[in-house]
């Protein structure tokens, strides 16, 4: 796969987000491909710092809580647009490209409807970031999609920001640093779901069994 030039065109594109575009795969449309932006060495940082992350996840014993909540790396490809990295495409049950929590945030039907049931994803997607030690550099609403995998079962799944800037990555190197690390994102993402949408996406009862749990 990573040996033949896959082709690129703009029927194929799914997003585009600050460094890179994120195309379907033309040969199987339940992975996506991530090219550079614009090959500046910014947009370059970005992607090395997440295979970084993925090769870091390759060595551990212990990451299979992240399986469920993280897309899956495939490795490189050569394309028409540049060199490509391929990933599993967050799909819904139905084919469709999953939806970021943002989008339900901003609609008011649709936050009155999936309200609880996004409630319920946090709570286990907190619970599997905690054990599995993700590692981020932030949680924002726009790069966790709400994927609805059938019989009314759901999960927030996310796609960015993934790894540490740190040359050294004490969290890489400490499992007590990695968990302090994702308790203060997770903090932070909550906060931010109330001053920014004005919805609690873990009430306190929730929040409290969730950090009792991942400290066992």
């Amino acid at each position: 796969m990573a040996n033949s030039l896959i082709q690129l065109d703009e029927s194929l594109l799914i997003g585009k987000g600050l460094h890179r575009f994120c195309y379907q795969h033309p040969k199987n449309p339940a992975l996506c491909i991530k090219v550079s932006l614009d090959n500046s060495s910014r947009s370059l940082k970005e992607i090395n710092r997440e295979l970084r992350y993925y090769r870091f996840l390759e060595k551990q014993k212990d990451s299979s809580n992240l399986d469920s909540i993280l897309p899956r790396y495939h490795g490189p490809v050569q394309t028409s647009k540049g060199e490509g990295h391929i990933f599993d495409l967050v799909l819904d049950a139905d084919g469709r490209v999953a939806k970021p929590l943002s989008y339900y945030l901003r609609n008011e039907a649709a936050l009155d409807k999936y309200g609880d049931i996004i409630r319920d994803a946090y709570l286990r997607f907190r619970e599997k970031a905690s054990q599995g030690n993700l590692i981020t550099m932030a949680l924002k609403p726009y790069n966790i999609l709400l994927q609805a995998k059938g019989n009314e079962e759901y999960e927030l799944v996310l796609i960015d920001s993934l790894g540490s800037a740190n040359l050294i990555p004490g969290a890489y190197l400490s499992r007590n640093l990695a968990k302090a690390k994702i308790r203060r994102h997770l903090t932070r993402f909550e906060h931010l779901l109330i001053g920014r949408f004005d919805f609690d996406i873990a009430p306190a009862d929730i929040g409290t069994a969730v950090v009792s749990n991942s400290c066992g």
